[in-house]
């Protein structure tokens, strides 16, 4: 039914476009003029330029209002479900954050680096190496303010450094479902491919021990859609290390390997599983319903 509905309410506005579509080609051919390119230049720019205010109540009853770009239903869709779609998230950092460092392993369009950004002093670390996302990061993170708070890092995580493929699942800007180093996706099974480019990925301890970044995080929200296991691999001295408190870390149950991994590494790095949770739009979802956010802490 509810197919039914869509289908009814865009295909009067499809229609149209398509009539203009082709009234614009008649007047290119006639005029000589790519008349075509100049309305839906126009029309793209004042979409790609669409914004809309999101107002959260956090832990403490008081409103934290950031703004995002929506150029497209999917980023207009995190927009919409910032507060409802992983609120353990945002309590998690309500909670927890400070002044200590913040590392957003997967940050897609950047809602929890940039909310962090505004609600606690520590800086971010914000990575996503899909080029689509992170175009979208980059304009979030300047239409908030925090261009001076949030260091933005194009590349992916894993258990080494070197050059790999990513592939890329969606065009679609705030699509998440992407991999590095990997064919499989989120429940461990081969992922669409729409787009594969070879870019350079590290480890978390590479980036410590060069000297890139100079202090441990004190928080790690890690949620990359498959290889979570191989990042926490290659970050083991920063889990070792009693200056790194506590990890968010999403798991697939049906994901043996995935799910075996990560309780294992956080475990030896003294690491005690507190919280497994995902909103109750998962429950019945034939795709989710096994896919968990776990909150670890700290011994």
């Amino acid at each position: 039914m509810k197919k039914f509905l869509k289908f009814l309410i865009i295909s009067p506005p499809k229609f149209i476009l398509y009539l203009l579509t082709k009234y614009a080609g008649l007047l290119s051919y006639l005029l000589k003029i790519d008349i075509v390119s100049q309305i839906f230049s126009s029309s793209f720019l004042q979409l790609e330029n669409r914004t809309q205010r999101v107002v959260h109540i956090n832990e403490d009853n008081s409103e934290v209002t950031l703004d995002l770009y929506t150029p497209n239903e999917m980023c207009k869709m995190r927009a919409d479900t910032f507060s409802s779609k992983e609120p353990e998230i945002l309590s998690w950092i309500d909670r927890y954050g400070s002044d200590d460092p913040f590392w957003d392993i997967g940050s897609n369009i950047g809602l929890y680096s940039i909310y962090y950004g505004l609600t606690k002093s520590g800086r971010v670390l914000s990575f996503e190496p899909s080029v689509f996302n992170l175009k979208q990061l980059a304009k979030n993170i300047s239409l908030n303010g925090l261009s001076e708070k949030i260091d933005l890092n194009p590349i992916p995580l894993s258990k080494s450094t070197g050059y790999s493929g990513f592939s890329v699942s969606s065009l679609v800007e705030g699509n998440a479902q992407n991999a590095f180093g990997v064919n499989y996706g989120f429940d461990g099974n081969n992922l669409h491919q729409e787009v594969n480019y070879s870019v350079l990925g590290m480890s978390g301890d590479e980036i410590i021990k060069n000297g890139y970044v100079d202090k441990i995080p004190k928080m790690i929200k890690l949620d990359v859609d498959g290889i979570e296991h191989l990042i926490l691999e290659g970050m083991k001295k920063i889990l070792l290390s009693k200056n790194c408190y506590s990890v968010f870390v999403e798991v697939n149950d049906d994901f043996q390997e995935q799910a075996i991994q990560v309780k294992k590494i956080l475990t030896e790095s003294g690491f005690e599983l507190s919280e497994k949770t995902h909103a109750e739009m998962h429950d019945h979802s034939t795709k989710y319903s096994k896919t968990y956010n776990q909150i670890w802490f700290k011994i």
